[in-house]
């Protein structure tokens, strides 16, 4: 394929870094090579614009849609229902309770320090466990051999 940067490249590019895909990902969809894609990009700045743009676009988005979930949220649906005479719009609100498993990936992604299973504090109370647990095994060696 003979590539220029029109706005037509420049929007796949767009759309291919907004699903997430890298450098190499997007030289491969586009079937061409790497080194090709990075000379588009080096020729036209706006490339580079817009797959920093898509990609943050991208991230913010989901994790607004992770924060609503975990916090839960009053949603607002609107549907049309045909009626005999004509349609009417009935509008409902209800409550959507916050998702557990979302609250989780959340604090355990923004607040490692405080819950993750494998941070730092729970690796001293770990420690500390262990060295508990080998001086009782300790006395109760010394004790068997004593004959207690």
């Amino acid at each position: 394929m003979n590539f220029t940067t029109d706005d037509n490249v420049r929007l796949l590019i767009h759309y291919m870094a907004r699903d997430g895909l890298d450098e190499e990902e997007i030289a491969k969809r586009l079937d061409i090579r790497l080194s090709r894609l990075k000379g588009l990009i080096a020729e036209d700045k706006e490339i580079i614009r817009d797959l920093d743009y898509a990609r943050m676009l991208t991230d913010y988005r989901v994790e607004d849609s992770l924060l609503k979930k975990a916090l839960g949220a009053t949603v607002t649906e609107t549907r049309e229902t045909d009626k005999g005479s004509g349609s009417e719009t009935v509008t409902s609100t209800k409550e959507v309770q916050g998702d557990t498993t979302a609250i989780q990936f959340w604090l355990k992604n923004r607040c490692p320090e405080k819950w993750n299973e494998k941070s730092a504090g729970n690796a001293d109370t770990i420690e500390r466990l262990e060295r508990i647990f080998k001086a009782i095994d300790k006395k109760a060696e010394k004790k068997s051999k004593s004959g207690d």
